[in-house]
């Protein structure tokens, strides 16, 4: 499973929310979850099963000005112990998070 958490302040969220709904309908993805905090700020949640589209929705995403993304990768090690791999996307630089 490949997730994607992505943020924006609510002026840009003004701006650009339904742009991004109609770029999210391109995509077989699930929404996990949304929220609108007190600040304006939006956190929204995808699951997407396939990489290829999880990547690209990442890119499209920050296409969007504003808009800050995290690719969460699931795996499960025959160890029992859970990784999530974390790139994070900002200004169209990635930053590799390893959390155990």
């Amino acid at each position: 499973m490949w997730g994607l958490n992505i943020t924006c302040d609510g002026e840009v969220w003004k701006r650009y929310g339904a742009e991004f709904k109609t770029m999210v309908e391109n995509y077989q993805s699930k929404l996990i979850g949304s929220k609108k905090m007190p600040d304006g700020t939006r956190i929204m949640s995808y699951k997407i099963e396939d990489v290829s589209d999880a990547e690209e929705f990442q890119e499209k995403c920050a296409n969007f000005p504003g808009f800050t993304s995290i690719f969460s990768l699931y795996t499960h090690e025959v160890t029992n112990d859970f990784y999530i791999i974390h790139l994070l996307l900002v200004d169209n630089q990635f930053y590799n998070l390893l959390t155990p």
